[in-house]
Parts: C-alpha cells; sequence; structure tokens
C-alpha cells in the first residue's frame, strides 16, 4: 500500500476512536442520569446525551471496521480457510462423483457393464465387482462400446458385430 493510503487509513482509525470514546462518554452519561431518576434524584437533565452518544457509538464502529478491516479479514482468513479445506476433503468424494457425472465421465470407454448382474465396472477390471463373473470384453468397431461376447448386434448403435 502507499504512504497516502496508509496515512488516510490512520487518520479514520483515530477518528473512530475519539468518536466511540465520546459517544460511549455521552451515552454512559445520558443512560446513568436516566436510570438515576428512578431513585428520586429528579428529573433526567442528562439523558439527552444518549441521543448524541449512541449516533457517535455508531459512527465511530463503523470507521474503526473500515479503518481495521484488512486486519479483521486476515484474521478471519485464518480463521476460516482451514475450515473450508476440512469441508473440502470431508466433501471431495461427492464433489468428484457429481463432476464425473456431469461431465459424463463416465462414458462407454471407461466402464464395462456386467453381461451377468448389470453391475457397472471399471474398464480395467476383469471380474464384476457384484457377482465376481469374469467380465467378456468386446468392442463395437462403430461407436467403441463395450458389449457381450456373444452379441451379434451392438445394443449402442444397433451395427452388426
Amino acid at each position: 500500500m502507499d504512504d497516502q493510503h496508509l496515512n488516510k487509513k490512520k487518520k479514520i482509525k483515530k477518528v473512530g476512536i475519539i468518536l466511540v470514546i465520546i459517544g460511549g462518554l455521552c451515552s454512559a452519561i445520558g443512560l446513568i442520569s436516566f436510570f438515576s431518576s428512578f431513585f428520586g434524584n429528579g428529573f433526567p437533565f442528562l439523558f439527552f446525551l444518549c441521543f448524541i452518544g449512541f449516533p457517535l457509538l455508531g459512527i465511530g464502529g463503523s470507521l474503526l471496521s473500515v479503518g481495521y478491516r484488512r486486519e479483521i479479514n486476515s484474521y478471519m482468513k485464518d480463521e476460516d480457510i482451514p475450515v473450508v479445506k476440512d469441508s473440502y476433503y470431508d466433501l471431495k468424494p461427492e464433489i468428484n462423483d457429481f463432476v464425473d457425472t456431469i461431465k459424463g465421465s463416465e462414458r462407454k470407454e471407461d466402464v464395462i457393464v456386467c453381461s451377468k448382474c448389470g453391475e457397472r465396472n471399471d474398464e480395467g477390471d476383469r471380474f464384476c465387482k457384484r457377482c465376481g463373473q469374469p467380465i467378456l470384453k468386446r468392442r463395437c468397431p462403430n461407436c467403441l462400446s463395450f458389449v457381450d461376447e456373444d452379441s451379434s448386434y451392438c445394443p449402442k448403435c444397433g451395427r452388426k458385430l
């Protein structure tokens, strides 16, 4: 950051602190005057200071949040990033499954359907995950989808094998 920006930021912080202190004092005096009137101390003559103090507190707090925004965001980042990373690693398998589904990565070339039970198996599998039967691999020369060894026609494109 340049020096001009840092100087503005310091001024905003100083004004914010001053307004919070003045607003806090005014509000405290006004509230003390108000509540002391319940105990026989007469009319709360200084209660009007609450109408000055509360807005000053709000304005001062807003200026402080602007002045300390970088520090606050840096702190929040250090607090939030580990939680976000943990959440990501917990959700990663589901996210990958979802992305694969959206992308259509379970293409004909990646998945072999068992002819006995219909289970989807990876291309390199030699036996079915569900029933344990040997997976017979044969590709259609037209669409490259896997077909049963005893098929005469491709069930995807209808071409004779």
